[in-house]
């Protein structure tokens, strides 16, 4: 018995058509999964950077040596107004508190300047010290600056503003 002509060229002719179906099939699936793979790929990288230990995240994530902020080893503070912070600069015995903004921005351009510009805000009253790592909490922020109200030492119940690097 012997089979028609036509129905074997039917025969092969769909055979044809489903190994070209298989075939576009695969290629679509492995574009699928290439570009599966690579969200992938991306979204593990953005978490890496994001988590991990000693990034220069602004929030103040914790550094390698568990301290805090990696740039000034030192621990980062809750900056919201009612935290209890302390005022801290490394190696030094006391902390300048301005009485008003104004005042903040004089003194750190005399700071930078290295003017006599400090000792002049001093004898004019517009800032005082406080000793270094005194606990303070928080009036307000308008970051980079900071209000603060002095809760222990001589300036009990002082209010000033510091900048918000030299909190803590």
């Amino acid at each position: 018995m012997e089979i028609p002509e036509e129905t074997q060229r039917l025969d092969q002719d769909q055979g044809a058509a489903e190994a070209q179906t298989r075939k576009e099939s695969w290629a679509k699936r492995r574009w699928t999964w290439l570009v599966l793979l690579g969200l992938g790929i991306a979204v593990v990288t953005v978490v890496f950077v994001i988590i991990r230990p000693g990034s220069k995240n602004p929030r103040g994530s914790a550094s390698s040596d568990g301290r805090g902020d990696s740039s000034t080893g030192r621990a980062r503070a809750d900056l919201r107004p009612g935290a209890e912070v302390r005022l801290f600069i490394p190696r030094r015995d006391s902390i300048m508190v301005a009485a008003d903004e104004t005042a903040l921005n004089e003194l750190m351009n005399a700071i930078s300047a290295r003017s006599d510009g400090v000792q002049s805000l001093s004898e004019s009253g517009r800032i005082f010290t406080v000793a270094n790592d005194t606990r303070a909490r928080i009036v307000e922020t308008h970051p980079p600056k900071i209000k603060v109200r002095i809760i222990e030492g001589d300036k009990s119940m002082f209010e000033g503003w510091v900048p918000e690097t030299w909190v803590r």
